[in-house]
């Protein structure tokens, strides 16, 4: 189940491949990416600044990644995500 959001947000329908824009959360594309990737796939975020994305995710101060990116299974699927 695919999402924008942490958990108990709502959920994207089934998509092979998907583009977004538009006025999201800083850290939208990081739940996307966790709610999708598994250890056998991968995920890349596309910015057109990685620099500004950082900074963007650095100052959102997301209370769920802060609480849950240090757990076994989250921060195996974040070795599997890259910015670029």
């Amino acid at each position: 189940m695919s999402r924008l959001f942490p958990p108990a947000g709502p959920v994207l329908p089934p998509f092979r491949t998907i583009l977004i824009q538009g006025q999201y959360h800083a850290s939208a594309p990081i739940h996307l990416c966790l709610s999708t990737v598994t250890p056998e796939t991968s995920a890349i975020i596309l910015s057109p600044s990685r620099e500004a994305l950082v900074r963007s995710l650095q100052g959102y101060n997301d209370e769920w990644i802060n609480n849950h990116s240090g757990h076994g299974s989250i921060s195996s699927m974040s070795a599997n995500i890259r910015m670029l």
